[in-house]
Formats: C-alpha cells, sequence, structure tokens
C-alpha cells in the first residue's frame, strides 16, 4: 500500500512541477491527547483559485518509546477569502505507522492505520511566505485532535493565480 501511496505522490508531482502550480510548506504539529509534538512537510497543489489538493508526512520524532508517522493526502476548500486573509476547510486521509512499536509499554497499540479528519484552516493571502494555522479533528475509536503551525512558501506565480481569480469573477459575472 505504501508502493501506491508513493507512485500518486510521484505523478501529482510531476504534472505539477511541468505545470509550476504547486508551494512547499512545514509545519510544527501538537496532538492533544498525546502531547506529542511533531514535524509536518507539505506539498500544496492549485489546480483551482479556492480548491487545492496536499499530500503531507507528519513525523513524530518519540511517542510513549515508539515513532510515529503519517503520510495523507488532503483537501482544502475556500470558505472566506478575504484580501489578507483566509478560512478554508481541510479534509484529510491518512495513513500512521509506529516504528519500534516491540517496545510499547501497550502491546495492543496498531502497528498501522488509516483514518479521516477534518477541521478548519486560517492563512495569509499576501506575499509568498504565507503562514497558516489549522485545527484538525478526528473522530471514530482513535478520536483525535491536533494544532499544526507553518509556513507555506509560494513556488507558483501569485500574479498568475490573481489573473485566474479575475478570469473566474467576469466569467461568473457575465452568466447573471
Amino acid at each position: 500500500m505504501q508502493r501506491y501511496i508513493a507512485i500518486l505522490f510521484f505523478l501529482i508531482s510531476v504534472n505539477s512541477i511541468t505545470a509550476a502550480q504547486f508551494d512547499l510548506g512545514i509545519s510544527a504539529v501538537n496532538n492533544f491527547e498525546t502531547k506529542e509534538i511533531g514535524a509536518g512537510l507539505r506539498i500544496v497543489f492549485n489546480p483551482s483559485p479556492i480548491f487545492r489538493i496536499i499530500p503531507q508526512a507528519t513525523y513524530y520524532p518519540s511517542a510513549y518509546k515508539l515513532h510515529e508517522y503519517t503520510l495523507g493526502l488532503g483537501i482544502e476548500l475556500d470558505l472566506i477569502r478575504g484580501k489578507k486573509h483566509g478560512t478554508y476547510l481541510v479534509v484529510n486521509a491518512a495513513y500512521n505507522q509506529y516504528v519500534s512499536v516491540k517496545e510499547s509499554l501497550n502491546e495492543k497499540d496498531y502497528i498501522n492505520y488509516w483514518f479521516l479528519e477534518g477541521g478548519l484552516g486560517f492563512t495569509r493571502k499576501k506575499g509568498r511566505l504565507r503562514p497558516f494555522a489549522e485545527l484538525r479533528f478526528r473522530g471514530g475509536s482513535r478520536t483525535n485532535s491536533n494544532l499544526r503551525i507553518g509556513l507555506v512558501y509560494l513556488l507558483s506565480n501569485p500574479k498568475k493565480s490573481s489573473l485566474r481569480r479575475k478570469r473566474c469573477k467576469t466569467l461568473s459575472s457575465s452568466w447573471n
């Protein structure tokens, strides 16, 4: 299964590199339930002005004598689009893997599992370096919440994105 995820990330990356419509980001992650601090990396693909696809990886260096990493594919949809700041909805499907589970105090820990989480994010919309904050929640048998604070560096041209937005507004206003 990990091989399929890697192939998917590769195909999306090759397509976006040729289109030059992607950005890179880093984040610090605070897991409230386990009181863990982790680090995250993300690639932000921009297929439309209000919709983004985000492959991401998170690593928690030590959690109860074991290490943990998560690989996910997220979708962001803008809810409020201001000139300087924005609010968006985030949904993320991810795979979690524990490393060194034999040393764990709890023998019943799952070694790996899939999960779905959702939440809200806030970001700055101006400049090439854009800070963001996301609060995510996960339900089910492994209920969890985390806070992600990070920076996204725009590799794509923000002026082209604003031209696309103007074109979309012009088309939508001509339909009314």
